[in-house]
């Protein structure tokens, strides 16, 4: 009998899914359940017209490479720098502890005034998140 009640919450939730769905006859806001199976069965097809989920994915991946790997380039190099030569520790640590506890969402209005909406603003706020990171631990 406990084995079968596991299963029993799930079935609920999915019926209820459904009824609702049913119900509101909205596919933007609660589509049924055969619709998104399809999606998650095929995700290399277009998703309300916009791409596919894969292209979506591929370009999320080239952003948080570009923003990391750029990140990496420019505070390795400070935080060895910083590591092996006191005068630069103490030019650096300054400025670098200022800017570090500001989150990267808090720099996202710097970004768009900087570089409107793009590519260049996306991978600006990944570089923030992973730079101050990157040279502590360097």
């Amino acid at each position: 009998m406990r084995k079968y009640l596991k299963i029993v919450l799930p079935i609920i939730l999915i019926f209820g899914w459904e009824t609702v769905a049913i119900l509101l006859n909205n596919p933007f806001i609660l589509p049924r359940i055969e619709t998104v199976i399809a999606v998650l069965l095929e995700p290399t097809k277009n998703i309300l017209g916009s791409g596919s989920l894969l292209e979506g994915a591929g370009l999320s991946l080239y952003r948080v490479l570009l923003g990391f790997l750029t990140a990496a380039a420019v505070a390795i190099p400070l935080g060895i720098l910083m590591g092996r030569y006191p005068m630069v520790q103490d030019l650096a640590d300054g400025v670098i502890q200022v800017f570090r506890p500001i989150p990267p969402l808090a720099w996202l209005p710097v970004a768009l005034a900087w570089f409107k909406i793009g590519l260049t603003s996306i991978v600006f706020i990944i570089f923030i998140g992973a730079f101050f990171p990157i040279v502590l631990n360097t």
